[in-house]
């Protein structure tokens, strides 16, 4: 083996490790707060209920709470755009049925 190749396997040894340690260190658990659920439907619909189920589950899994928040009105865009607009920490999520794929605007 000449000098360059033995210098160019260090070179990626090194760099590989310092990508793969970087990456450990970085990671945080996730979710470490309260998790918020916009349900962007009215309040007693099978959305409601479906997402009900599915923040009891999560918050069994991860072991924080998740809140359901129904924000219904003009064909779920009040709902989807409060999503839109909060912090994208990934803490704020979006239950929606199909009818995101007719809303254009």
């Amino acid at each position: 083996m000449n000098t360059w190749t033995a210098r160019l396997g260090v070179s990626i040894c090194v760099a590989v490790s310092a990508v793969w340690t970087s990456g450990a260190c970085a990671q945080q658990a996730y979710p470490s707060k309260t998790i918020r659920i916009i349900v962007p439907y009215a309040p007693g619909g099978s959305t409601t209920w479906t997402s009900r189920m599915v923040g009891e589950w999560l918050t069994q899994v991860w072991g924080e709470q998740v809140i359901i928040d129904n924000r219904p009105g003009a064909g779920t865009v009040i709902g989807t755009e409060a999503a839109v607009r909060s912090r994208p920490d990934g803490y704020t999520l979006v239950y929606i049925g199909s009818a995101i794929a007719a809303n254009h605007t």
